[in-house]
């Protein structure tokens, strides 16, 4: 990414944060980290799929916020995905 866009009108300058760190080194950490988790049996949704994963889940009578219960969007035991039972996913 360049650090700035030039045109006849006007000229756009990006912060460091957004150009330092993209192009070829990204793409391949981020393939790095794909391969990882998938070699940690990781499981992969688009977000319209985890949102209808999501309000497919049974809720908890009194639960704040109907956030399904913690073991609801766990994988089933057994398939070694423990990397996606670490944490509840935020709320919708």
């Amino acid at each position: 990414m360049p650090r700035a866009i030039v045109t006849d009108e006007c000229r756009i300058e990006f912060r460091e944060l957004i150009w330092k760190n993209t192009g070829d080194a990204s793409v391949n950490a981020l393939d790095t980290l794909i391969a990882g988790l998938k070699a940690a049996n990781a499981r992969f949704h688009t977000i319209q799929d985890f949102a209808r994963l999501w309000n497919e889940q049974p809720r908890e009578v009194g639960n704040p916020g109907n956030v399904p219960n913690q073991s609801a969007l766990s994988p089933s035991k057994g398939r070694g995905n423990s990397a996606s039972t670490e944490r509840s996913p935020p709320a919708l």
